[in-house]
């Protein structure tokens, strides 16, 4: 499927292979997806609440399978420990009752939104477009689009990641202790960008593309929330 690439361009071939193999898993899971959004597009209520799992059982095989092996293998079993045990949102968990509330609605439901909103949206649409441009001189153009789409959801999510930094100036702690939310965040990110590629074909329904990406944060986000109840 690669055809000539121009004379002036780098051999991008071995690059191009696993993006093509990525984008065959990508197809399939693209068709069941869209099975699946024909039999609940009727219901709201339905994709709210399978969004929200789908989300929450993201979250927490995120959480233990790679963001904890990624963060033991940067920073050693005892430091790995040491943060999470430090973890600045435990003392959330004194928080009386009223606080906790209103601070699982910002998170559940404010977050979700915005944050999808800025980064899922404003901030993937510039970069993939930027990325199809500048990516013309160096692929094939049959290989462009999905060259860039990879590299929007890859860079938007790292992005998004790093932005959960800032949250060492609200909670007055080292930026360290926060390391497994940032890695966490990156992950998810991935998640939601795949999501909303995957639903691309909503664009004149209720939120659009990004209605699934919200549904799941929201469902993350509480799957975390609960846990300042119990």
């Amino acid at each position: 499927m690669i055809n000539e690439i121009n004379s002036n361009s780098i051999n991008y071939y071995p690059l191009i292979q696993p993006i093509d193999a990525i984008y065959s898993l990508g197809g399939s899971i693209s068709d069941l997806a869209s099975r699946v959004n024909d039999y609940v597009r009727e219901s709201i209520l339905i994709q709210f609440v399978l969004g929200a799992a789908l989300g929450m059982v993201a979250g927490y095989v995120t959480f233990n399978f790679l963001t904890l092996p990624v963060v033991t293998q940067l920073l050693g079993v005892e430091k790995t420990a040491k943060i999470l045990a430090q973890n600045p949102f435990a003392d959330m968990k004194d928080m009386d009752f009223i606080e906790k509330f209103f601070l699982s609605i910002e998170a559940c439901i404010g977050a979700p939104i915005l944050e999808e909103i800025i980064f899922r949206g404003f901030l993937m649409d510039a970069m993939g477009s930027q990325f199809n441009e500048s990516f013309r001189e160096y692929f094939p153009e049959d290989t462009v689009q999905r060259v860039a789409q990879v590299a929007t959801i890859l860079f938007s999510s790292i992005i998004f990641g790093v932005v959960h930094f800032f949250n060492a100036i609200a909670f007055s702690c080292s930026p360290v202790l926060l390391l497994p939310q940032v890695i966490n965040a990156t992950f998810g990110g991935i998640g939601f960008a795949i999501a909303k590629e995957l639903t691309a074909d909503c664009e004149k329904e209720p939120l659009g593309p990004l209605r699934l990406p919200i549904y799941m944060h929201f469902g993350n986000n509480l799957m975390y929330c609960i846990q300042l109840f119990i």
